[in-house]
């Protein structure tokens, strides 16, 4: 009956709306899900929370949609202006609400139960639970919009407002608290990283503050609605004014937030599995403890190609904990597939075998050789390589290539040397290699 009183001439069925809006977040939430393999909750939990703009849009644009007829110079008014505001929002303000949860919870369903399936933990449920309480505050945030904007400019500035509003904490960390040791992101609906994810853990104390927070924003936001549907139905902006001043509290809460900067991460102190390599321990969370005998038997490949003793006896390969080393592996939270995250922990663990720190091989005079001598190991262990870019001469265009032994033949010299050569021609360039002074005359 509602539906056909806001919208007499074309009724539309609030269900419709749901199901329109739970599948638009649904499929944006799918499609955009990490394809990092086995992860667990400390990975997915972070990559969804930066996933927050599309449904900032999505929201903003659906809110503008269901609010536009409540305007002052809307014909079909009617008899809606006897109702009082909470009627006139309530079955808009479910229907957002409802779609923006319900398409999430879909969405999300399919990569936290892979998550679950690495094993969860009680702590886990709450920043997964400020995912949707932010989700509540962020489509309240739309309506407000919504209700505050005329006519139909509606349609860009709802969205507009509320992404701006997402991305706020995020600017505001970046450019006007830059260097100044506080920060704004603990309070943010993003971060503009993935900062928890291995070797990080959530902090407990800041997800009950952005808990708190995000609650506190979502009920404020619903006052404000009240007040600035009543704006958007008479026009009169003191009821406009009334409707922003909700907002104060959260604002003081966001402030007195950055005066006091929380720890938003903290290094994981959780167990780990481990496996000896050769002389050394390979170790990972029990989360991913599924890839250890992948790992193993990469490594194993890899340190055949090196002479004995090149690396020191007992070293851990494992994850960063802010010091890297050539048996660092790179943090899995910041890449999409595990093989993407392989060929660059494999190519910088090489790298770091050779290169001095503070020189790159790219930067040597003769850096391309350096860099030959370097993929000979990885094709040699037959180990993940990154890609580089080509030049393809029939297209123009720039194209993703990984390097073969066709490509060069200095490589396929070192490559089907016998390891006992190859071992020893190691050796006997081990320096001329890390000071980038290989020459062509050395690759026979």
């Amino acid at each position: 009956m509602m539906s056909k009183l806001l919208y007499p001439q074309r009724p539309i069925r609030l269900y419709v709306l749901v199901g329109l809006i739970a599948m638009i977040c649904f499929i944006q939430s799918f499609l955009l899900i990490p394809t990092w393999a086995d992860p667990d909750l400390r990975v997915i939990i972070p990559y969804l929370r930066e996933e927050m703009v599309l449904p900032s849009v999505v929201l903003g644009f659906f809110a503008a949609i269901m609010l536009q007829p409540q305007n002052s110079r809307s014909v079909i008014l009617g008899s809606i202006t006897a109702l009082s505001p909470w009627q006139r929002i309530r079955p808009f303000a479910i229907t957002l609400w409802t779609g923006a949860l319900l398409g999430s919870l879909l969405g999300w369903s399919y990569i936290l139960t892979r998550g679950m399936n690495n094993g969860w933990r009680t702590v886990d449920l709450l920043p997964l639970s400020v995912l949707f309480i932010s989700l509540f505050a962020c489509s309240t945030l739309a309506m407000v919009f919504a209700s505050l904007t005329p006519g139909k400019s509606k349609l860009v500035l709802a969205p507009l407002l509320t992404v701006l509003t997402v991305f706020a904490p995020v600017f505001i960390n970046r450019i006007v608290l830059n260097n100044t040791g506080l920060s704004s992101i603990s309070l943010g609906f993003i971060w503009g990283d993935n900062f928890v994810s291995y070797p990080s853990d959530f902090v407990v104390s800041t997800e009950l503050i952005r808990a708190t927070y995000f609650l506190l924003l979502g009920l404020c936001g619903f006052y404000a609605l009240i007040k600035t549907n009543v704006y958007a139905i008479s026009g009169r902006k003191t009821f406009a004014i009334q409707g922003m001043a909700f907002f104060i509290p959260p604002l003081l809460v966001f402030a007195s937030t950055i005066a006091m900067s929380p720890v938003v991460v903290k290094y994981y102190e959780g167990p780990e599995s481990c496996v000896e390599v050769g002389q050394q321990n390979l170790c990972l969370p029990v989360a991913q403890s599924k890839l250890l005998p992948r790992l193993k038997k990469q490594f194993t490949d890899y340190f055949a190609q090196l002479p004995d003793g090149w690396i020191k006896p007992g070293q851990t390969i494992g994850l960063s904990s802010g010091t890297f080393n050539e048996l660092t592996l790179f943090n899995p939270g910041s890449f999409s597939t595990l093989e993407e995250w392989e060929a660059r922990s494999f190519t910088n663990s090489v790298h770091s075998l050779f290169i001095v720190p503070g020189r790159s091989a790219q930067a040597c005079e003769e850096g391309e050789l350096t860099t030959t001598a370097i993929n000979s190991i990885l094709i040699r262990a037959n180990l993940p390589m990154e890609t580089t870019t080509a030049f393809n001469i029939e297209t123009g265009q720039e194209v993703e290539h990984t390097i073969t032994v066709e490509d060069d033949p200095n490589l396929a010299f070192l490559v089907k040397l016998p390891t006992s050569r190859y071992h020893e021609w190691l050796q006997n360039h081990r320096k001329v290699i890390s000071e980038c002074r290989l020459t062509k005359d050395m690759f026979k």
